[in-house]
């Protein structure tokens, strides 16, 4: 009898109470008779098709990623990992729900921004070289891409980026006002006259907010390529640190010298010719 196949599972995590409902795929699963997580049995609620089978999770002695497996009889399936994550957060909801909350907040300092005169002029004070509206796109940058990881990683969601979720919008805010700097100081060393150092409005303007959100959104890549360059100072092509070392020989042979000082002669010894029989 062939062994049933697990290929997938959804979702891969779980509360430490158990009770979370798992579709298994795969093939050979309509024969199965028990599913364990661990070494803890679960509670086998139906049976789909021979590709799909779903569970709930039963509530485990230990925490951690757990291996789930399907038996037929005493035949064991492949095990794909289940997560069990402490109940303190870190599943989808969480973070959307705080993603949300992140933008909201953004909406309506920008609404306040620009609609209420008093507030605008506290704010008005840029952040040394930096605008105050580069940081807000940033952080929107951040927060957008924090929701398309929700959405975009239903049936995979990783708990353990948790709190990188929620520290990803501050991260935009620096990465997204670095990606300025970067772009002002290349507008500054090219010496054009056609585009201001610190536009405000109109096209300009908007092209500085659009970078400072790309910066945010995609603050992986800057981050990637920051340190390429800064990899680049530390270490140019050519350096001492990366010349080719010279692979060590061994010293010439030199010839015997007696006491006198006089160079002996060399003796070889000639191998002995073979004998022959007859």
């Amino acid at each position: 009898m062939a062994p049933p196949v697990i290929e997938a599972i959804s979702p891969i995590y779980g509360p430490l109470d158990g009770g979370t409902a798992v579709l298994i795929r795969g093939s050979g699963l309509a024969r199965a008779t028990t599913v364990k997580f661990g070494f803890d049995q679960s509670e086998l609620v139906s049976v789909h098709s021979d590709a799909e089978i779903a569970t709930l999770s039963p509530k485990p002695r230990v925490g951690g990623n757990t291996l789930v497996t399907v038996y037929v009889g005493d035949t064991p399936s492949n095990s794909l990992t289940f997560n069990y994550i402490r109940n303190w957060g870190g599943d989808r909801q969480t973070v959307f729900l705080i993603e949300v909350g992140y933008l909201l907040l953004l909406l309506s300092l920008g609404a306040a921004y620009a609609s209420w005169p008093p507030f605008k002029s506290f704010f008005s004070h840029d952040l040394g070289a930096v605008p105050i509206i580069i940081p807000w796109f940033a952080a929107l940058g951040g927060v957008t891409i924090s929701l398309t990881a929700v959405f975009r990683h239903a049936d995979d969601w990783d708990p353990s980026y948790f709190f990188w979720h929620i520290a990803r919008p501050f991260m935009a805010v620096v990465l997204g006002s670095v990606a300025y700097l970067i772009f002002l100081g290349g507008v500054l060393a090219s010496g054009s006259v056609a585009v201001s150092a610190t536009p405000t409005s109109g096209i300009q303007g908007i092209s500085y907010d659009v970078i400072a959100f790309v910066g945010g959104y995609r603050e992986d890549v800057l981050r990637t390529l920051i340190k390429r360059v800064v990899d680049l100072i530390l270490n140019p092509p050519g350096s001492p640190a990366e010349l080719p070392r010279k692979a060590l020989t061994a010293p010439p042979h030199l010839p015997p010298i007696d006491g006198a000082g006089t160079v002996q002669p060399e003796t070889t010894t000639a191998a002995a010719a073979p004998t022959t029989s007859n």
